[in-house]
């Protein structure tokens, strides 16, 4: 029975900053030799310290990115003498193969069965990449899966641009902002004459008191010395004073943020927008010059209007194939549009290094379309390099096709056991997001202090290309963009409120004054009364 423990695999600790490293050699599978049947499994780990990121584990980890038991987009290629690999034994071997096609070649020698390559499909119809808790059959060969994948595009800020905390303001949001504050501050002034008219307020304010009042909780304090009586600062002015507090004390940057915010410039939203614009793309992946030969298999990808090609390594470019799946068996005429783009010549808009994609995020204007679970690590980074752009995310959920439904009639028990015990082991989450993962650790521990002092080839290849990423050594440089989103319903309550409440006191007022003239009123009757009564 084979020991199919993966090569290469990890646990990261971000808390104690511990790499935990599969030994697969000194891993083993127990097995019954009786029923010849598994019954556990045994694992040994060594441990890193990530903070001290040598070059060993750099080349565990681009290993473990290539050869990790991820399962996902599992194909049968030819070798050089065109015949299905899995019938070419010298290369069925750990140190030049993916584990994941060594275990499909299993299954079909066992079975003694021949691969095939399915040539209508630009992707493989055996796959791995959605394994339930049931692990039934047909989660081998879904017939059919969801994926999201998203894109981040940058948008360049137009309008003034005022550094400092009040951010970048645009010149129609200021426009609105100062004329809000000018009408606020007119009405309660008025508010205080009418109040003083009808002696509900002891004494008359400046408009500069009002002008103050409005514009005191931007200045970080609170109105305390207003010249009213109780009355009116209880009905009127205390969910202000409320409201001013709350600004003034935690969420005044945020409001200022909030009312400020930069002008929507019309940057694409949806992908079908971003289809029909005239936005350069960009994915992640691998490209090949069309002349390459390799033991991987290398899809070829033709663009018939600019009459050149190139090659693509599958695995490695995940988010390419999802959307060309998508576009032939959807006929998405937005997606094909898409696809085109990317399909330029040499595959330029193929892009594997790290370090390319966000100089060209931060400088060239190109939509980065990749799977949606990494773009807001890549829009935190890309973001300290270009702080004067924006840089927004949108998402769509794309359903992937039908595949070959056969897994009942192909694996024996004895598969089914092996599969089921590596499953409650966890071997098939080690590799979850397995190439995302690794180029995060490998970021993320080029900030870690390092004895030698030395950084990263990612931060020097971002520096070479002038992307700079000193995280706290870039001084007051650049607006301040702060997200408010939660603060924004409080905002609209605290408004509702001063209004109720105003209302609620000009209420009082009214039926203040009726019952004032009711007892006038009365008064005058019960001494019209009286005057009669001494008169006779």
């Amino acid at each position: 029975m084979p020991n199919f423990i993966p090569r290469f695999a990890f646990l990261l600790n971000i808390k104690t900053n511990l790499l935990h490293v599969l030994l697969p050699y000194k891993s083993v599978t127990l097995v019954d030799a009786k029923k010849n049947m598994p019954t556990g499994i045994k694992l040994k780990w060594a441990k890193f310290d990530v903070t001290n990121f040598d070059l060993n584990i750099d080349k565990r980890m681009k290993n473990f990115a290539r050869s990790c038991l991820s399962l996902r987009g599992v194909h049968l290629p030819i070798s050089s003498d065109k015949k299905p690999l899995c019938q070419d034994s010298k290369y069925l071997t750990p140190w030049k193969i993916r584990t994941d096609v060594l275990l499909v070649c299993e299954f079909i020698n066992r079975l003694n069965l021949s691969g095939y390559i399915f040539s209508s499909y630009k992707t493989s119809s055996f796959n791995f990449d959605e394994l339930s808790k049931t692990f039934t059959p047909s989660d081998l060969f879904p017939t059919g899966n969801t994926k999201e994948i998203g894109f981040l595009i940058p948008v360049d800020r137009q309008g003034l641009d005022f550094r400092g905390i009040l951010g970048p303001i645009g010149v129609k949001v200021l426009i609105w902002t100062l004329s809000f504050a000018i009408g606020l501050t007119i009405f309660l002034y008025q508010i205080v004459q009418a109040a003083v008219q009808m002696r509900t307020c002891g004494k008359l304010i400046s408009f500069y008191t009002s002008v103050e009042l409005v514009i005191r909780p931007l200045l970080d304090q609170c109105l305390e010395r207003l010249p009213l009586n109780e009355e009116f600062f209880r009905y009127a002015l205390s969910p202000w004073l409320f409201y001013s507090l709350i600004i003034s004390e935690m969420y005044r940057g945020e409001l200022v943020s909030y009312l400020v915010r930069p002008p929507d410039v019309g940057a694409p939203t949806t992908f079908r927008e971003l289809g029909f614009s005239n936005y350069p793309v960009m994915t992640l992946g691998q490209a090949f010059p069309s002349s390459m030969t390799a033991q991987v298999p290398l899809h070829l990808v033709i663009n018939s209007k600019s009459n050149c090609s190139f090659k693509i390594y599958g695995p490695m470019t995940p988010t390419y194939f999802a959307l060309v799946k998508e576009a032939q068996h959807t006929g998405n005429k937005v997606l094909a549009k898409i696809v085109s783009k990317l399909e330029a010549c040499h595959g330029v808009n193929i892009v594997q290094n790290l370090a390319v994609r966000l100089q060209r995020l931060a400088f060239t204007g190109t939509v980065l379309v990749t799977e949606a679970a990494g773009l807001k690590a890549i829009k935190s980074v890309v973001s300290l390099a270009a702080p004067q752009k924006d840089f927004k995310i949108s998402k769509e959920t794309l359903v992937n096709p039908i595949y070959i439904g056969v897994a009942n009639d192909l694996f024996k028990p004895e598969l089914w056991d092996i599969l089921s015990h590596w499953r409650d082991t966890g071997l098939f989450q080690y590799c979850h997001k397995t190439d995302w993962e690794v180029r995060f650790i490998r970021f993320w521990s080029s900030f870690s202090v390092k004895p030698s002092g030395m950084v990263s080839d990612v931060v020097n290849e971002l520096r070479e290309l002038g992307v700079h990423l000193d995280i706290g050594r870039r001084g007051g440089n650049g607006a301040i963009k702060l997200n408010i989103n939660h603060v924004a319903t409080m905002l609209s309550g605290c408004l509702i409120l001063e209004f109720v409440s105003i209302l609620v006191w000009v209420s009082e007022i009214i039926a203040s004054q009726v019952e004032k003239s009711g007892n006038t009123v009365k008064k005058y009757r019960v001494e019209l009364l009286e005057l009669q009564i001494s008169n006779s």
